[in-house]
């Protein structure tokens, strides 16, 4: 039996504040404790959160034992309030204008604050995702890699599904090398828009067209979307 499911956060739920605390105590753990990318003395109470919270839709990974959150990520939707990456990153206009070139309506939202519990992570997740180290899977050893990134993995074929019926064409994503390498391995292409700036570590800024991620993830792996299926509610 897999041992975890996905599901957005509803704001209509009645249990949204408490799902809210618990996602916020999470990237407590991991930004401020753990990896040290947010001061831990912003947050007394312990929940790290900011502005753009309000204006994202909330994604989790849940254990299928007890459907406690175990990891979680948000989509920043489009508002006033502009994005996160946009914020802290520098945007070249010109790439940024050619890869959205020929899009009438483009809708882009931004993947961020992906957090999964440490008792959860694997060597090579904590290594991507926070850069405590370079090293990545030969990449070769397909299955090792398929094994060790589940979680991110899928919780990225998760989030591109749910973006999609949520009516969004584009991602932003501020990411660490490793972790761009490691997403294209499995079809998953994103575009640079900017330098590497020092952001929660060393990140580039990135635009994905989810059209684009979709196909080439098809191409890859025609049956690279059966496994998703098993893990949402």
């Amino acid at each position: 039996m897999i041992p975890f499911h996905f599901s957005q956060i509803s704001k209509g739920d009645k249990q949204y504040s408490s799902y809210m605390e618990e996602i916020f105590r999470i990237r407590f753990k991991v930004y401020c404790e753990e990896w040290g990318f947010e001061d831990p003395t912003a947050y007394p109470d312990g929940m790290e959160r900011n502005e753009f919270d309000e204006k994202s839709e909330h994604f989790v990974i849940q254990s299928t034992h007890d459907n406690s959150i175990i990891g979680t990520a948000r989509v920043i939707f489009p508002s006033e309030l502009g994005y996160a990456v946009t914020k802290n990153c520098l945007i070249d206009p010109m790439l940024h204008g050619q890869l959205l070139s020929g899009w009438k309506e483009a809708r882009i939202g931004e993947v961020s604050r992906l957090a999964i519990s440490k008792e959860y992570r694997k060597r090579i997740e904590d290594n991507v995702l926070s850069g405590l180290s370079s090293d990545l899977p030969d990449v070769n050893s397909h299955e090792h890699e398929k094994r060790k990134c589940n979680y991110v993995h899928e919780f990225y074929k998760y989030l591109l599904f749910q973006s999609m019926e949520l009516g969004l064409t584009h991602w932003y994503v501020a990411m660490k090398r490793g972790l761009y390498i490691l997403l294209k391995r499995v079809g998953m292409v994103f575009h640079p828009i900017g330098p590497e700036i020092e952001y929660h570590g060393l990140r580039t800024p990135y635009l994905g067209s989810l059209r684009e991620i979709r196909e080439g993830m098809l191409q890859k792996d025609p049956n690279c979307f059966d496994f998703i299926k098993d893990l949402t509610k």
